[in-house]
Protein backbone atom coordinates (compact mmCIF):
# COMPACT_ATOMS: atom_id res chain seq x y z
CA UNK A 1 0.00 0.00 0.00
CA UNK A 2 1.62 3.15 -0.83
CA UNK A 3 2.17 5.30 2.54
CA UNK A 4 1.00 9.14 2.09
CA UNK A 5 4.49 10.31 2.81
CA UNK A 6 5.62 8.20 -0.16
CA UNK A 7 3.47 10.00 -2.49
CA UNK A 8 4.37 13.21 -0.78
CA UNK A 9 8.10 12.53 -1.79
CA UNK A 10 7.10 11.49 -5.09
CA UNK A 11 5.24 14.72 -5.99
CA UNK A 12 8.57 17.02 -4.30
CA UNK A 13 11.08 14.59 -6.29
CA UNK A 14 8.80 15.44 -9.34
CA UNK A 15 8.53 18.95 -9.12
CA UNK A 16 11.85 19.45 -8.75
CA UNK A 17 12.36 17.35 -11.87
CA UNK A 18 9.86 19.65 -13.54
CA UNK A 19 11.50 22.76 -12.69
CA UNK A 20 14.83 21.17 -13.72
CA UNK A 21 13.57 20.83 -17.41
CA UNK A 22 13.43 24.62 -17.45
CA UNK A 23 17.60 24.41 -16.81
CA UNK A 24 17.56 22.15 -20.37
CA UNK A 25 15.75 24.51 -22.78
CA UNK A 26 11.76 24.16 -22.04
CA UNK A 27 9.85 27.28 -21.96
CA UNK A 28 8.11 28.30 -18.72
CA UNK A 29 4.57 27.51 -20.27
CA UNK A 30 5.84 23.97 -21.03
CA UNK A 31 6.95 23.56 -17.62
CA UNK A 32 3.97 24.87 -15.64
CA UNK A 33 1.21 22.74 -18.28
CA UNK A 34 3.84 19.33 -16.41
CA UNK A 35 3.28 20.52 -13.20
CA UNK A 36 0.00 21.14 -13.63
CA UNK A 37 -0.79 17.49 -15.51
CA UNK A 38 1.48 16.20 -12.42
CA UNK A 39 -0.39 17.56 -9.60
CA UNK A 40 -3.48 16.41 -11.40
CA UNK A 41 -2.38 12.73 -11.34
CA UNK A 42 -1.77 13.46 -7.89
CA UNK A 43 -4.79 14.27 -7.26
CA UNK A 44 -6.37 10.87 -8.86
CA UNK A 45 -3.95 8.60 -6.86
CA UNK A 46 -5.18 10.55 -3.46
CA UNK A 47 -8.49 10.08 -4.38
CA UNK A 48 -8.04 6.54 -5.01
CA UNK A 49 -6.29 5.72 -1.92
CA UNK A 50 -8.71 8.12 -0.16
CA UNK A 51 -5.46 10.13 1.35
CA UNK A 52 -7.35 13.39 2.29
CA UNK A 53 -4.51 15.40 2.86
CA UNK A 54 -2.41 14.46 -0.38
CA UNK A 55 -5.59 15.36 -2.27
CA UNK A 56 -5.94 18.72 -0.89
CA UNK A 57 -2.28 19.63 -1.22
CA UNK A 58 -2.15 18.35 -4.67
CA UNK A 59 -5.34 20.45 -5.62
CA UNK A 60 -3.33 23.74 -4.01
CA UNK A 61 -0.50 22.43 -6.08
CA UNK A 62 -2.73 22.06 -9.27
CA UNK A 63 -4.36 25.58 -9.20
CA UNK A 64 -1.13 27.35 -8.47
CA UNK A 65 0.65 25.72 -11.21
CA UNK A 66 -2.62 26.36 -14.21
CA UNK A 67 -3.35 29.81 -12.95
CA UNK A 68 0.77 30.29 -13.33
CA UNK A 69 0.23 28.49 -16.71
CA UNK A 70 -2.22 31.10 -17.90
CA UNK A 71 -0.79 33.71 -16.67
CA UNK A 72 2.81 33.12 -18.21
CA UNK A 73 1.54 32.22 -21.71
CA UNK A 74 -0.80 35.19 -22.13
CA UNK A 75 1.77 37.74 -20.63
CA UNK A 76 3.94 36.26 -23.28
CA UNK A 77 1.55 36.58 -26.39
CA UNK A 78 2.48 40.16 -27.34
CA UNK A 79 6.08 39.29 -27.96
CA UNK A 80 5.89 35.40 -28.76
CA UNK A 81 6.94 33.85 -32.06
CA UNK A 82 3.90 32.36 -33.82
CA UNK A 83 5.67 28.65 -33.20
CA UNK A 84 5.77 29.76 -29.62
CA UNK A 85 2.32 30.79 -29.95
CA UNK A 86 0.79 27.87 -31.14
CA UNK A 87 2.66 25.76 -28.76
CA UNK A 88 1.35 28.11 -25.61
CA UNK A 89 -2.55 28.08 -27.08
CA UNK A 90 -1.67 23.75 -27.48
CA UNK A 91 -0.80 23.68 -23.60
CA UNK A 92 -3.53 25.71 -22.51
CA UNK A 93 -5.63 23.41 -24.53
CA UNK A 94 -4.54 20.46 -22.99
CA UNK A 95 -4.76 21.69 -20.17
CA UNK A 96 -8.30 22.66 -19.84
CA UNK A 97 -9.41 19.75 -21.11
CA UNK A 98 -7.64 17.69 -18.63
CA UNK A 99 -9.00 19.86 -15.85
CA UNK A 100 -12.59 19.19 -17.07
CA UNK A 101 -11.84 15.09 -17.38
CA UNK A 102 -10.47 15.26 -14.00
CA UNK A 103 -12.85 17.13 -12.28
CA UNK A 104 -16.00 14.64 -13.89
CA UNK A 105 -13.99 11.76 -13.16
CA UNK A 106 -12.81 12.76 -9.46
CA UNK A 107 -16.35 13.79 -8.57
CA UNK A 108 -17.51 10.38 -8.75
CA UNK A 109 -15.42 9.11 -5.93
CA UNK A 110 -15.10 12.03 -3.61
CA UNK A 111 -18.28 11.09 -1.34
CA UNK A 112 -18.87 12.13 1.66
CA UNK A 113 -18.89 7.88 2.97
CA UNK A 114 -15.37 7.88 1.42
CA UNK A 115 -13.97 10.54 3.28
CA UNK A 116 -15.48 9.43 6.25
CA UNK A 117 -12.11 10.60 8.14
CA UNK A 118 -12.64 14.53 8.10
CA UNK A 119 -16.77 14.34 6.98
CA UNK A 120 -17.45 18.52 7.69
CA UNK A 121 -15.31 19.16 5.60
CA UNK A 122 -16.42 17.92 2.40
CA UNK A 123 -18.04 20.98 1.25
CA UNK A 124 -14.76 22.63 1.15
CA UNK A 125 -13.17 19.98 -0.97
CA UNK A 126 -16.29 19.81 -3.36
CA UNK A 127 -15.11 24.03 -3.46
CA UNK A 128 -11.63 23.16 -4.25
CA UNK A 129 -12.83 20.68 -7.28
CA UNK A 130 -15.06 23.35 -8.81
CA UNK A 131 -11.89 26.04 -8.39
CA UNK A 132 -10.31 23.30 -11.03
CA UNK A 133 -13.19 23.62 -13.15
CA UNK A 134 -13.12 27.24 -13.16
CA UNK A 135 -9.76 27.20 -14.01
CA UNK A 136 -9.99 24.58 -16.38
CA UNK A 137 -12.47 26.91 -18.84
CA UNK A 138 -10.39 29.78 -18.21
CA UNK A 139 -7.16 27.55 -19.50
CA UNK A 140 -9.79 27.11 -22.20
CA UNK A 141 -10.47 30.74 -22.73
CA UNK A 142 -7.13 31.67 -23.08
CA UNK A 143 -6.03 29.49 -25.83
CA UNK A 144 -9.18 31.18 -27.49
CA UNK A 145 -7.45 34.38 -26.69
CA UNK A 146 -3.92 33.48 -28.35
CA UNK A 147 -5.59 32.01 -31.27
CA UNK A 148 -7.45 35.39 -31.55
CA UNK A 149 -4.26 37.65 -31.55
CA UNK A 150 -3.05 35.01 -34.05
CA UNK A 151 -5.75 35.29 -36.54
CA UNK A 152 -6.71 39.06 -36.12
CA UNK A 153 -3.15 40.51 -35.23
CA UNK A 154 -0.46 38.99 -37.67
CA UNK A 155 -0.36 39.30 -41.31
CA UNK A 156 0.01 35.88 -43.02
CA UNK A 157 -1.07 33.82 -40.56
CA UNK A 158 -2.85 30.28 -41.51
CA UNK A 159 -5.44 31.91 -41.37
CA UNK A 160 -7.68 28.29 -42.71
CA UNK A 161 -5.52 26.55 -39.84
CA UNK A 162 -6.53 28.73 -37.37
CA UNK A 163 -10.30 29.03 -38.10
CA UNK A 164 -10.27 24.89 -38.05
CA UNK A 165 -8.16 24.94 -34.69
CA UNK A 166 -10.95 27.54 -33.25
CA UNK A 167 -13.97 25.51 -34.96
CA UNK A 168 -12.28 22.31 -33.25
CA UNK A 169 -11.99 23.70 -29.76
CA UNK A 170 -15.55 25.28 -29.78
CA UNK A 171 -16.33 21.54 -31.01
CA UNK A 172 -14.45 20.06 -28.08
CA UNK A 173 -16.11 22.42 -25.35
CA UNK A 174 -19.83 21.13 -26.82
CA UNK A 175 -18.80 17.59 -26.41
CA UNK A 176 -17.66 17.93 -23.32
CA UNK A 177 -20.59 20.17 -22.14
CA UNK A 178 -22.82 17.61 -22.99
CA UNK A 179 -20.49 14.51 -21.31
CA UNK A 180 -20.80 16.77 -18.11
CA UNK A 181 -24.54 16.36 -18.88
CA UNK A 182 -24.78 12.85 -19.30
CA UNK A 183 -23.02 11.95 -16.91
CA UNK A 184 -25.06 14.30 -13.97
CA UNK A 185 -22.01 14.92 -11.38
CA UNK A 186 -20.95 18.31 -11.68
CA UNK A 187 -23.18 21.23 -10.78
CA UNK A 188 -25.32 23.05 -13.86
CA UNK A 189 -22.81 25.86 -13.86
CA UNK A 190 -19.43 23.83 -15.85
CA UNK A 191 -21.96 22.67 -18.28
CA UNK A 192 -23.45 26.16 -19.09
CA UNK A 193 -19.25 27.15 -18.53
CA UNK A 194 -18.40 24.76 -22.07
CA UNK A 195 -21.65 25.93 -23.86
CA UNK A 196 -20.35 29.44 -23.34
CA UNK A 197 -16.84 28.40 -24.27
CA UNK A 198 -17.80 26.31 -27.54
CA UNK A 199 -20.66 29.01 -29.00
CA UNK A 200 -17.73 31.91 -28.11
CA UNK A 201 -14.87 30.25 -30.02
CA UNK A 202 -17.42 29.14 -33.27
CA UNK A 203 -18.46 33.33 -32.83
CA UNK A 204 -14.74 34.09 -32.99
CA UNK A 205 -14.17 31.97 -36.07
CA UNK A 206 -17.10 33.64 -37.97
CA UNK A 207 -15.17 36.76 -37.57
CA UNK A 208 -12.29 35.20 -38.85
CA UNK A 209 -14.16 34.40 -41.99
CA UNK A 210 -13.45 37.81 -42.78
CA UNK A 211 -9.20 37.30 -42.41
CA UNK A 212 -9.85 34.62 -44.65
CA UNK A 213 -11.64 37.28 -47.38
CA UNK A 214 -15.13 36.94 -46.91
CA UNK A 215 -16.79 40.42 -46.73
Amino acid sequence: MVKPLQLLLAQAFALLTVFGLHELGLSWPVVLGLLYAENLAVVWIATQKREVFLYRVALGGSLAAGLSLLLTALSNAGHSLPPMLYRDALVLAMAGWAGVVLVNLTHRQLQPAQLAEEPDSTPADFGLLGGIAGLAGLLQGGTGLLLGRALFGWLGAPVALLLVALLGMGGIALGLAAWVHAQGLLPRWVRRQQLALGQALAVLAVFGLHEAGLS
